[in-house]
């Protein structure tokens, strides 16, 4: 693992333990845990996306309960024990299905 990895995850280790809070994750099979992440609002390619760290593994296609709102979670990256995903918004509308 290179410097900055190393670096990177003690920094996010330091963020988690400052402002980090608690959420529930509810995984696609139904099951709920407890984690401790941060969610930090971002800009990337002038899209505004939600980005949280946390020490804690995440099963794909999990949700999360962040101020109200319900996400789906989506592993971005990880590094010496710290994992960063992204939070998209849940809809209640389903996706169309345009294939015939």
């Amino acid at each position: 693992m290179s410097d900055f990895d190393e670096n990177r995850a003690d920094a996010y280790e330091a963020i988690l333990d400052a402002m980090g809070d608690e959420k529930t994750v509810i995984s696609p099979n139904g099951e709920t845990s407890v984690i401790t992440a941060y969610v930090k609002a971002r800009q990337k390619e002038g899209l505004q996306r939600l980005a949280m760290i946390t020490d804690s593994q995440i099963v794909e296609q999990s949700t999360v309960e962040h101020k109200g709102k319900t996400y789906r979670v989506s592993f971005q990256s990880g590094c010496n024990g710290m994992f960063d995903y992204a939070l998209m918004m849940e809809s209640a509308s389903k996706r169309r299905d345009w294939a015939e």
